[in-house]
């Protein structure tokens, strides 16, 4: 008999951000996550795509903890009509409301900027059916949202109406991060669907390990590591303890970008731990330069429902380690700046911990270069992001829009990550009391999402890897399939895909670009400057009418490709993808804009001139 259950895919599914997750019953629409999709620009645009459903029809919103890649769309969600309750742990609502604040503060910064390069390039708002210099929601939206939240504790079973219950369990991710078991009562029974959000590290310092579960019929678990293991957590103190005598014997800095929920505060816990153990180091001062890390670490001291028994006895005691002597919390923007006056050694915690946005470009950019310096990762780094490039040992880097030589050390250390590895997966799935029937691979990139996967259905799970965009049919006691929109036809997965596709075409189109100004370059260095300039006009002319080209034939494609959906999805998919595609040509064209100034500098500095008239 079928439930009439339905689970809809949205969000961090072969990707690790954008959590969001519909579940649809006949008894109301639950959303578990409305998180923002987080990467390189071309990730990112998702999130002005809109949602594949009506905020306006959703009933009730689960949040499982308050990174923004899984509440980050929350203020749009309420902006554009939703009107529901949104529940979560109190930890998690608190934090969550300074979160998105922020999160719209950097929003409000970024459509500005946005903004002032449209001007500068002479692009007229209309010519964008998505609006890249609008913020997606501003300060006010995000303080609005914030009276929808509704504080849970943890094991308390909540009834949302008389067929539909929710309950938080410990994650161990984050402060207030839970896993969320939902109970559905229908016409053949009850089933219960199980989102484990992000787990945690068991045995981890500050927080209490996640919780077990009974039993689920459906499982959804993240898989973010689900294809490593993490160092021990006495490696990982001994690298940073390694660093530290670096930085004190060279009188450098160690630059540690983090999170500035959990990481940040793990990394205190530890310089704490690694001080007491070596009375031998020098007064040395620790400075905090993220103003929401602060907001965070008071926040989390409000919270010792979460943390484990040798912190509470630290914080009974007086021993508090987000108070230490030497640490220093820079509030203002004159005293971030102050830092760089501070000689060595000293450490330089700073958010964002991708280092996407936030004062630790600034410090990278400072700090970079130096080959005495270190730079410390200790987080999850997403395709795209300019933290992905340090791990990956770019030598050189674009921050503010300048390269920056990468000669500082760059050291990753995977056991301060807030995420499970394979084995921690594992062994939350393994604590279940009942064996899930079925299991969700979810949060993950493809190569540990897969990987994963395979690890599950080795164990004896009934595991799938589900398509962006892909809805199941909940039905106990049958094989898990999807149902219409198949994940092959579906039009979130159709746009991801193509985009995926398109961004590939785009990043060969400019490597090729790159090789062919570099030869170009080679040869007008030999020719007459007159000649050496009409050349170079003629080439770059025809680049940028590639580009045009290749965008227009995607577009043809793209609309054949949609010709079977109904005139009204058609006509909206096609305004989403455009607008992408806008956005595809407005960067593939600057960077044209930017080889043409540096080609044509080159050639008029190095060209040989050309023989006067009449010799």
């Amino acid at each position: 008999m079928a439930t009439g259950l339905r689970l809809t895919f949205l969000g961090a599914t072969r990707t690790v951000t954008g959590s969001c997750f519909l579940l649809n019953t006949t008894k109301g629409k639950l959303l578990v996550d409305c998180g923002m999709f987080q990467g390189g620009w071309e990730t990112q645009l998702r999130n002005y795509l809109g949602f594949a459903f009506d905020p306006k029809e959703i009933d009730w919103v689960v949040l499982t903890h308050a990174h923004i890649d899984h509440c980050g769309l929350i203020p749009r969600l309420t902006k554009l009509g939703f009107n529901g309750r949104i529940f979560a742990t109190s930890a998690t609502a608190d934090l969550a409301k300074i979160l998105l604040v922020d999160s719209a503060h950097i929003q409000e910064h970024e459509a500005e900027q946005k903004r002032l390069q449209r001007v500068k390039r002479r692009i007229r708002p209309e010519d964008y059916e998505v609006p890249l210099d609008e913020p997606l929601y501003t300060q006010e939206d995000a303080k609005k949202a914030a009276g929808f939240f509704e504080a849970v504790d943890y094991r308390a079973k909540v009834n949302l109406n008389q067929w539909v219950s929710v309950r938080f369990d410990d994650a161990g991710h984050i402060l207030g991060s839970a896993s969320a078991e939902v109970w559905v009562e229908g016409s053949a029974g009850v089933t219960k669907v199980v989102f484990s959000g992000d787990i945690g590290n068991y045995d981890r310092p500050i927080l209490a390990d996640p919780s077990s579960i009974e039993s689920g019929d459906y499982v959804l678990i993240e898989s973010t590591y689900g294809h490593r293991m993490h160092e021990g957590f006495d490696e990982r103190e001994t690298i940073l303890e390694g660093l530290i005598d670096k930085t004190i014997a060279s009188a450098s800095s160690l630059i540690i970008p983090a999170f500035a929920v959990g990481r940040t505060q793990d990394i205190l816990y530890a310089l704490r731990k690694l001080k007491d153990r070596r009375p031998d180091w020098p007064a040395m001062p620790v400075f905090v330069d993220s103003p929401l890390a602060s907001q965070a670490t008071a926040v989390t001291a409000r919270h010792p429902e979460c943390f484990d028994d040798e912190m509470r006895r630290m914080m009974a005691a007086g021993d508090d380690p987000f108070h230490s002597e030497g640490l220093k919390y820079a509030e203002t923007e004159d005293e971030s700046k102050a830092i760089s006056r501070v000689p060595g050694p000293k450490i330089i915690i700073s958010a964002s911990g991708m280092c996407t946005d936030g004062r630790i470009k600034h410090h990278l950019k400072e700090h970079l270069p130096n080959p005495k310096d270190n730079v410390v990762l200790v987080g999850y780094q997403a395709e795209g992001t300019l933290g992905r490039m340090l791990h990956d040992h770019l030598p050189e880097v674009s921050i503010f829009g300048d390269k920056v030589k990468v000669r500082a050390g760059v050291t990753s250390i995977g056991a301060f990550s807030a995420h499970a590895d394979q084995a921690g997966l594992l062994r939350w799935l393994h604590s279940f009391g009942t064996k899930p029937a079925h299991v969700f691979v979810i949060h993950g990139e493809d190569k540990s999402a897969a990987a994963f996967r395979e690890v599950l259905m080795k164990d004896g799970y009934d595991a799938v890897l589900p398509e962006p965009g892909a809805t199941y049919e909940l039905e106990v006691g049958m094989p898990v399939a999807a149902v219409i929109p198949h994940p092959g036809t579906s039009e979130e997965y159709r746009i991801a895909k193509f985009q995926n596709w398109f961004n590939k075409e785009a990043q060969d189109l400019v490597a090729a670009m790159r090789e062919t100004v570099r030869e170009l370059t080679e040869w007008a260095k030999t020719q007459p400057r007159e000649s050496a300039l009409q050349g170079m006009s003629v080439v770059f002319d025809d680049l940028e009418l590639r580009i045009s080209d290749i965008i227009s034939e995607a577009v043809g494609d793209f609309k054949e490709a949609f010709s079977s959906l109904d005139d009204g999805g058609k006509d909206q998919t096609l305004m989403r993808l455009e607008s992408v595609f806008d956005a595809y040509l407005t960067n593939l064209k600057a960077s044209i804009d930017g080889l043409r100034q540096a080609v044509f500098s080159v050639v008029e500095n190095d060209a040989p001139k050309s023989p006067p008239s009449g010799s």
